[in-house]
């Protein structure tokens, strides 16, 4: 073992990663506690599918590129870290390098650097979804109807140069411009979003320093994970990456039903990309076979905090029966085997909190008394999954033996 560790940029950068099933795809490491990118294009920007709380595949939230197209095309690289990308693009005359991330307390943030190695100017064009309107304060802001989980969501954005949301920023041959571009989003439950507006004019006013205070703010929340080092580099980088995945995964909904913070068990989509809506099956969302694994690799951090909010999510998952259930913001879902009773205890050993057990305690038993009462055998108190699909292990060759080979 070793008490030293690299910054978790440093151990897991990666040039041109992409997402696996989608090449030229790009992915986004950091998230925040509701916003987070299932891909993005290679543009400036945030255009893809971005999601908030849950998959809703919102196609754009701002692109800045050239008025007239170089000829030709452009020629793309990008650099993945956990707390950001970077993107460098080259197009006929016109170079960007830009840095784009998403904060913890959810601003997506763009830093961009444009070149102008041409002899005659060139246009810099902002594009929102169609619809956005013109603030007053410079900002654009625009409604969107994601129904599937029945929210009401607005987007603002804006730049730090008021031209490039009105009528364009001119980047005149042999120049250089540095921009800024930053949009929020919230639900109409959370009120009339001046909480989040303030934090984009924050970030704003902080320029280009900005992506600093992200690197370092990202860095932050593994200073206090257990440092493990061998002589297998592989092995040392999968440490690092198992602890960048919880981190990745954690959110902070604070809506509906989901009031605490949670892992989810993952962000990705499968079967269907359509735009603003969550088609097809997702791991968005709170699953309980899943997050009992998670609060045994998170307790040994010396924050408990996520693993105080995790604990709290269980609880709210509950359904009428005393089951803890897959949970979204507007609906309870299936059952699931777990072994969250453990999980608690385990959490328990390493961070001891007689106010957190007295608070959790009696609906982790009721829940275990109700699991019994619907699913034990009348042999033992082993409860009995009647459903292969609950358990996780879908393809589990004991449950085809022990259940006669049934024909699904």
């Amino acid at each position: 073992m070793s008490s030293q560790r690299c910054g978790i940029d440093t151990m897991l950068r990666c040039d041109n990663r992409t997402f696996r099933t989608m090449p030229g795809k790009l992915l986004l490491g950091p998230t925040g506690k509701r916003l987070s990118a299932d891909y993005l294009e290679p543009v400036a920007g945030f255009q893809g599918r971005v999601d908030f709380i849950h998959k809703t595949n919102i196609p754009l939230i701002f692109i800045v590129g050239l008025q007239e197209p170089a000829r030709g095309g452009s020629r793309i690289a990008s650099t993945w870290y956990p707390s950001h990308l970077h993107l460098s693009l080259d197009a006929g005359g016109v170079s960007l390098e830009e840095d784009k991330f998403i904060t913890m307390d959810d601003v997506l943030v763009s830093v961009q650097r444009w070149v102008n190695h041409g002899r005659r100017d060139v246009l810099l064009e902002l594009s929102a979804p169609e619809g956005s309107l013109l603030q007053p304060d410079g900002s654009l802001r625009c409604a969107l109807e994601l129904l599937d989980h029945g929210m009401h969501v607005t987007l603002a954005v804006k730049a730090s140069e008021a031209a490039l949301t009105r009528k364009g920023l001119c980047l005149p041959a042999g120049e250089t411009r540095e921009i800024m571009v930053c949009a929020v989003l919230w639900e109409q439950r959370d009120g009339d979003g001046t909480a989040c507006l303030k934090r984009m004019e924050q970030l704003l006013d902080g320029g280009s320093a900005c992506l600093a205070c992200q690197e370092e703010a990202y860095d932050r929340w593994f200073e206090d994970v257990p440092v493990f080092s061998c002589d297998d580099e592989l092995l040392n980088k999968t440490w690092w990456y198992r602890w960048f995945l919880l981190r990745h995964n954690y959110a902070e909904p604070n809506l509906g039903l989901m009031r605490h913070g949670m892992f989810y068990e993952g962000r990705s989509h499968k079967v269907d990309k359509t735009p603003l809506c969550s088609k097809g099956h997702e791991f968005t969302q709170l699953i309980p076979l899943s997050t009992p694994m998670h609060l045994c690799d998170c307790r040994w951090k010396r924050d408990v905090s996520p693993c105080r909010e995790t604990l709290f999510s269980l609880l709210d998952s509950m359904d009428e029966q005393g089951f803890f259930a897959t949970m979204m913001v507007d609906r309870r879902g299936a059952h699931y085997g777990h072994f969250a009773q453990w999980a608690l205890y385990q959490t328990m050993l390493v961070h001891p909190d007689k106010a957190l057990i007295s608070a959790v305690l009696p609906g982790f038993k009721e829940s275990f008394r109700r699991v019994l009462e619907a699913q034990r055998s009348g042999d033992d108190l082993l409860p009995v999954c009647r459903d292969h699909r609950r358990t996780g292990k879908e393809y589990q060759p004991s449950f085809w033996y022990f259940t006669g080979f049934p024909d699904n």
